[in-house]
């Protein structure tokens, strides 16, 4: 299946759980995820794995083999990993600006 097609049905899920089933924005996107990976084929997986991330093939074949709901928590991991340190520091200096009285300004 072409990758347009799939970021289409993605954008889809995500159109629909929020307008029309009500969801939460985030259980949209999660159930977006899951959809996308099950409708991904295996080889559009080997083939990402291993041409364009420079893995080997043994490597591209575990990828391509995990479960969708195992791709999706690591890829969730991945990202909250690096918002994680964003928000932290963004936190750090909101706290510094509140207790400096700078924000009432």
């Amino acid at each position: 299946m072409s990758p347009i097609v799939l970021l289409l049905i993605g954008i889809g899920v995500v159109l629909a759980a929020i307008l029309w089933l009500r969801l939460h924005a985030f259980l949209a996107l999660a159930l977006a995820a899951f959809v996308v990976g099950f409708l991904t084929p295996r080889e559009n997986l080997l083939h990402h794995w291993e041409k364009e991330k420079g893995n080997t093939a043994g490597e591209a074949v575990a990828f391509a083999d995990q479960s969708v709901g195992k791709r999706v928590a690591e890829g969730f991991g991945r990202t909250c990993a690096k918002g994680g340190i964003i928000i932290a520091m963004a936190a750090i200096i909101g706290t510094c600006l509140l207790e400096s009285g700078a924000a009432d300004r």
